[in-house]
This record gives structure tokens, sequence and C-alpha cells, in this order.
């Protein structure tokens, strides 16, 4: 399949048809060299979305860059430093084929409902990091939910609906 190329306002339509609520899409602007959006999930966390749009307004010519997603804590921060500031595990990708605005739509809203049910720490009140059983058990490669600072609040994230 080939990959699709299209501008930063076709990316930026593509958001705001998929999640239509005022001021829920924002626009960052240019992020080391390339256009970043915000979908806002709550006061504290929202999806950082690098579009793979470069700064000359169109997205990539290869495959090689993909739309990239991933949920953040204090994303009132500066842009430059949303990284810092990943909530674990918690990101995604899409490839730029045909269809690219519905994957990219339905991969946000399963990371709004990993925080929706991930929620905060009982005991700090901060986000909780999302992470991947790695240990060979039955749960190898399910994905959960816990405060790494203070050791509590640990949910599975398989039971988002």
């Amino acid at each position: 399949m080939s990959v699709e190329r299209f501008t930063a306002k076709k990316f930026e339509d593509a958001l705001k048809e998929a999640f239509p609520t005022k001021g829920q899409v924002r626009y960052l602007g240019l992020v080391k060299g390339e256009h970043c959006f915000f979908v806002v999930c709550d006061t504290k966390v929202g999806v950082y979305i690098r579009s793979s749009v470069k700064r000359s307004g169109v997205s990539a010519e290869t495959g090689e860059d993909s739309i990239r997603m991933m949920l953040v804590h204090d994303w009132q921060c500066d842009p430059y430093e949303l990284y810092r500031n990943t909530m674990g595990k918690a990101d995604t990708y899409t490839t730029r084929t045909r269809g690219w605005e519905r994957r990219m739509a339905d991969k946000i809203k399963m990371l709004i409902d990993w925080r929706r049910v991930a929620g905060d720490c009982p005991k700090c009140k901060k986000p909780l990091k999302i992470a991947t059983v790695r240990k060979e058990t039955p749960n190898k490669g399910r994905k959960f939910a816990t405060c790494f600072d203070c050791n509590t609040g640990f949910v599975w994230l398989t039971e988002a609906k």
C-alpha cells in the first residue's frame, strides 16, 4: 500500500472531526521540525500527537514517519518538554496508509480509555503510569497502571470499556 500525503490542515481537520468538543484539539505548532497536536483527556492528562507533517506543511514522502501518539501528563508545559512527561508505555502509532484518520482516532480513544481506567494515585494524586507485564507469566504482554513513586493504585487496563 502506498503512503498517503496530507497537510497540517487536513490532519487537524481529521482530529477535530473525531474530537469535536470545543478546545479538546489543540495545535502545538512545530516541535522539532514536525507539526504537533494535543487532544485533552482531562485537567491533568492528554494525548500528544506527532503528525509526521514536516516544516514544509506536507507529510513525509516515505512510510518511515508514522503518526505517533502518547499519553502525557502536565500537558500545559512547554511542548519540547512533553516527552519527559510521558505516562510510561502509553503510546501507539498509525501508519499513513489509506484509512489513517479512522485508525488514528480509534487509537487516541483507546489511550483516553486507558487514562480513564487508570485514574490517579490514591496516595499522591498524580496520574498513574502505564506499563506492560514483561515476566513469563499468564499476564505477559498485558497492560496495567500503577504509581511507581508510591507503589500504589494498581489497575489492569484491559478493563477499559
